[in-house]
């Protein structure tokens, strides 16, 4: 494996702990019936993560894989980028949800 090839991959990796983590933390506040309080954070973490997989993706990058080996690792990517997504819609109405039942934050 090239070494570009195995950066993006830890990339891919490295982002599908950031989507874990987040959603371990909404479904923890929600189990304690406590406000997610990182929720601003949280939503701007998630729009960086999104310009990080379009630049994992990048022309330059394109020009480095083999033919049978981009159309994988584009599909990994955009299934990233659509999980990331609705991550972030679902932390935003996890957060209506516990503003309407009256949440305590700590």
């Amino acid at each position: 494996m090239k070494q570009p090839k195995k950066v993006q991959l830890e990339q891919c990796e490295a982002i599908g702990s950031r989507i874990v983590w987040t959603l371990r933390e909404v479904g923890d506040s929600m189990k304690r019936m406590r406000k997610y309080e990182g929720r601003d954070n949280t939503i701007d973490k998630l729009k960086t993560t999104r310009e990080e997989l379009s630049l994992v993706i990048s022309t330059s990058m394109i020009e480095e894989f083999e033919n049978g080996e981009m159309l994988p690792i584009a599909s990994l990517v955009f299934l990233l980028m659509e999980v990331v997504e609705k991550v972030g819609e679902l932390v935003i109405e996890v957060g209506e949800l516990q503003d309407m039942a009256g949440f305590r934050t700590r």
